[in-house]
């Protein structure tokens, strides 16, 4: 049986690496990338195997427009939560915009992707996989990255919670 999976951040690094595993193991994949040039040239190598997005993924919709072409495809059996911004930063001099941008990308990302996952599993009757890429920052804090820090250990509980709420599903 074919299968689709969505994954974040394809267009280089371990998001490219996973989108690249994915195509060779039979998935039709569906990345989100928000460098447009990354967007086109992660497109043009795996041309029919993907669909690359290129947006936004803090942007409204563009979950629910990857889960829609992904199981346009095959079921959305799988999905992948991997883009990730690391910008460092301490409270006594926060940047305002930058720590707004990392909760956002870092975080409420992983959220609302685990959101579309699961409404898609559970809209086509299916048990799906979720795999939210995190960091040792999640676990340990390190010296001036306050927002990647809590960012992280944010997406360490959301994990934990979505195994106690939808994995004896």
């Amino acid at each position: 049986m074919a299968k689709s999976v969505v994954v974040t951040g394809v267009g280089s690094g371990i998001g490219f690496a996973i989108l690249k595993k994915l195509v060779e193991e039979g998935y039709f994949v569906v990345g989100i990338e928000s460098n447009k040039d990354s967007a086109a040239a992660t497109q043009s190598q795996f041309k029919d195997s993907a669909l690359v997005i290129n947006d936004d993924l803090c942007k409204d919709g563009v979950y629910a427009q990857a889960a829609a072409k992904a199981m346009e495809k095959a079921p959305l059996t799988s999905w992948v939560n991997n883009a990730g911004i690391a910008l460092g930063g301490n409270l006594h001099t926060p940047n305002v915009a930058e720590v707004k941008r990392l909760m956002d990308v870092n975080l409420m990302g992983v959220y609302w992707g685990c959101a579309q996952a699961i409404q898609s599993f559970v809209k086509q009757k299916i048990a799906g996989a979720i795999v939210n890429i995190s960091s040792i920052h999640g676990r340990s804090a390190f010296n001036g990255w306050a927002a990647y820090d809590a960012a992280k250990g944010g997406v360490d509980a959301l994990t934990r919670y979505i195994s106690v709420e939808y994995g004896p599903i």
